[in-house]
């Protein structure tokens, strides 16, 4: 599995998601994260991959109940 192609993809069709709180969430420092979730060189491991997604999947319900919500 492409691991960065995954998290570039949802960055570029969520880029509303505040990327300083997923990494907050992550446990991880900003600027890591965004070289993370940007579309460049910088590999992305499964365990990256695995510290991410959780609280890049708890953003996106975060974002859906808000919107529900209105």
């Amino acid at each position: 599995m492409d691991y960065k192609a995954k998290l570039v993809s949802v960055f570029e069709k969520c880029p509303f998601l505040d990327k300083s709180v997923i990494a907050r969430d992550a446990d991880m420092d900003p600027g890591n994260f965004r070289r993370y979730v940007a579309n460049n060189s910088t590999p992305v491991t499964e365990k990256v991959y695995n510290k991410i997604f959780p609280a890049l999947q708890k953003a996106q319900d975060n974002f859906q109940k808000a919107l529900d919500n209105e």
